[in-house]
């Protein structure tokens, strides 16, 4: 009987999937962002509930600000929250590279503070008007 071999690796390359389509958000110098990025970084920390991050333009850059439901509200969750984002590199390259990005706000509110109804909760919200 013959011993069997096991397979070649294949030389091909890993493909990573970020997200949905639907769930993309362009960015600076054409970077995109995806929910899942922004919940991998929030939600690692314990005592945020919800979140919700709105896109606007100001002075030519684009804006980011996180809105954090959270147990605690003080400046060691709001650093941890900006510690998270500023770890994806579509983030922090357009803030240092290419300078389209401006400096992430973070605010913290109570729980509860969203308004969920029946519709899926958005957690990411463009509000730059970019295909109008």
């Amino acid at each position: 009987m013959a011993l069997k071999q096991p397979p070649l690796p294949l030389p091909l390359k890993k493909i990573e999937i970020k997200g949905r389509t639907d769930d993309l958000i362009p960015i600076g110098a054409g970077d995109n962002i995806f929910t899942k990025m922004f919940d991998d970084a929030i939600f690692s920390i314990k005592e945020i509930i919800e979140y919700q991050v709105i896109f606007a333009k100001k002075n030519g850059q684009d804006l980011i600000t996180v809105i954090a439901e959270s147990e605690v509200i003080n400046d060691d969750i709001k650093k941890k929250i900006m510690e998270g984002i500023m770890k994806m590199p579509e983030i922090k390259n357009g803030i240092e590279s290419s300078k389209t990005v401006a400096e992430p706000i973070v605010n913290l509110v109570e729980p509860n503070t969203f308004k969920r109804d029946s519709i899926k909760f958005k957690r990411l919200v463009d509000n730059r008007n970019l295909y109008d």
